[in-house]
């Protein structure tokens, strides 16, 4: 039996920026460094202050996202300066 994939609709993601508009150079990336320490993984950024745990590499990505946004109140961390 084969499962019918449900069609997207051109503003099921609006809120996301175009791919042709994002800057695509390699100075604009900011990797994510994950290790495991005991029984939770660490996420972290070089020359980063935070750090963030979790029980599996992308719950610690998501709970330094979190971090990311708290620490900047909410605001955009990488801009278009």
């Amino acid at each position: 039996m084969t499962e019918t994939t449900p069609q997207r609709r051109p503003t099921d993601h609006a809120h996301v920026d175009d791919r042709q508009d994002r800057d695509r150079t390699p100075d604009a990336t900011y990797p994510i460094a994950v290790f495991e320490d005991g029984q939770e993984y660490v996420a972290t950024q070089d020359d980063a202050t935070l750090e963030a745990r979790g029980f599996s590499p992308a719950e610690a990505i998501a709970n330094f996202a979190r971090a990311v946004d708290a620490k900047n109140n909410g605001e955009q961390v990488v801009c278009d300066e």
